[in-house]
C-alpha cells in the first residue's frame, strides 16, 4: 500500500505546512503579509487621495480667515 502524501507549501513563505488539509499559511505573519501585499495597490491609490485631501485642506484653512469655522 502506497500513501502519496502532498505537502503543502505556505503562499508566502514557501515552508511546508502541517494541520489542517484547507490551510494556506504556516503562521498568522505569513497570513498578514500575503493579505496586505494584496491589497497594498488599493491602499496606496486612497493614501494618495487622502494626502491630496489634506493638502487641500492645509491651503484652504491658510487662507480663510480665523473666524471662521
Amino acid at each position: 500500500m502506497t500513501t502519496d502524501i502532498a505537502f503543502k507549501k505556505c503562499l508566502t513563505c514557501g515552508k511546508t505546512i502541517k494541520g489542517r488539509t484547507d490551510k494556506k499559511f504556516c503562521d498568522d505573519y505569513c497570513r498578514n503579509g500575503y493579505n496586505n501585499q494584496l491589497k497594498a495597490g488599493d491602499n496606496n491609490y486612497v493614501r494618495n487621495i487622502n494626502n491630496a485631501l489634506r493638502k487641500n485642506r492645509r491651503i484652504l484653512e491658510s487662507l480663510l480667515p480665523d473666524n471662521e469655522d
